[in-house]
């Protein structure tokens, strides 16, 4: 490979071995240096195509973002996201292209979007949410060979957010709630662990109470995880739960039209005399009545049953975070061991004494 000018003519040629081992000639630019790196481009591409490696695919580098974007998004349909993930991720491509004037995926460069990032003024929320969506569409592109690497493989959009901790409510503290105007929907979380957005979408044909066992089986669309699981209904909440789904017209009626809006959950606590954030700083909130649905199982369940329970794909999610066992439940269980008789006091071992040395020869014994 070398490169030349022809005599008159400003820019210069790249002259080079294609895949095929044939020599091929092709213009580059007027820029000696800009033509040394498109003419490593081009050999380590022809290289990779004689290996036999994916080679990106230039045309698609250059096609108009609006057909990358519409592409990705057929993708996420195809994996079965949902309807509010694909419109989100969208919305934020189709927002951030325009804003930074880039015209393809050829052009994502990493301090341009930190810069848009720096100038947004958002929560580290909606940052995180941008670089998602923008580091998905990147990932999409290097699968098709449409891009050599991520461009967004080692950016992070806000530095490690700080984390909410909760606890779990006592059982008392748990009562009371359940006293308050929503209690059905506060025994219902806490006695069966689904989250906020899981309870919003359950429906009558989600759950059995009547069957033996009485169980969850939700449709994996409207779970975290997008994973179909039965899990049996406690015994404590199956009079409620029945009530419920007895009251329920169709097979598609939701068990809970309308949830409290958090104004709403505040006044609730306060009416339970709960505080919202304890002396070290753990927040009591809704979704701390999850942390009491795993405690309580911890407390009669191995972790392994635990983890199902909870719906957890890694049982160190349910033993490192939910689990808020205190130091007499530790106490309890440490109490429970065998005892080993230890006597207060231990022999001492003796020595047999050395025998005398005569001074006047040393290697005799007296």
């Amino acid at each position: 490979m070398f490169l030349y000018k022809q005599k008159g003519r400003p820019k210069y040629y790249i002259r080079y071995k294609n895949a095929a081992g044939k020599w091929v000639t092709v213009p580059g630019f007027t820029d000696k240096a800009a033509t040394e790196s498109k003419a490593r481009q081009l050999q380590r591409e022809a290289e990779r195509e004689q290996a036999g490696l994916p080679v990106v695919a230039q045309a698609k580098r250059q096609e108009p973002i609006a057909n990358i974007i519409q592409a990705f998004v057929d993708e996420l349909t195809r994996l079965n996201r949902s309807a509010a993930h694909i419109k989100t991720y969208r919305q934020t491509l189709e927002r951030v292209f325009p804003l930074l004037a880039w015209p393809n995926v050829a052009a994502i460069r990493v301090e341009p979007f930190a810069t848009f990032l720096r100038g947004l003024a958002r929560s580290p929320r909606t940052m995180n949410g941008y670089r998602a969506a923008l580091y998905q569409l990147c990932q999409f592109c290097c699968s098709r060979g449409w891009l050599e690497e991520n461009p967004l493989r080692y950016f992070k959009a806000t530095p490690l957010r700080k984390v909410r901790r909760r606890r779990a409510y006592t059982p008392e503290e748990f009562r009371r709630l359940c006293l308050t105007n929503s209690g059905e929907l506060y025994m219902v979380a806490g006695l069966s662990g689904f989250r906020r957005g899981e309870l919003s979408r359950l429906e009558k044909q989600d759950l059995s109470p009547y069957a033996d066992p009485p169980c969850w089986h939700p449709r994996k669309e409207i779970t975290k995880s997008h994973r179909a699981e039965r899990i049996p209904i406690l015994a404590n909440l199956l009079p409620t739960i029945r009530q419920i789904w007895d009251s329920l017209p169709l097979p598609t009626s939701r068990l809970f039209p309308q949830l409290p809006s958090q104004r709403q959950f505040d006044r609730d606590l306060a009416r339970a005399g709960i505080d919202r954030v304890d002396d070290q700083g753990r927040h009591a909130d809704f979704h701390a009545l999850r942390y009491f649905f795993c405690t309580q199982l911890a407390r009669v369940m191995p972790i392994h049953k635990v983890q199902r329970m909870m719906r957890h794909a890694d049982v160190r999610m349910t033993s490192a975070v939910y689990m808020d066992l205190g130091l007499t439940d530790l106490w309890a269980e440490a109490a429970a061991l065998p005892s080993i008789d230890i006597p207060l006091s231990t022999p001492v071992l003796t020595l047999p004494e050395k025998p005398a040395i005569s001074s006047a020869n040393p290697h005799v014994a007296v």
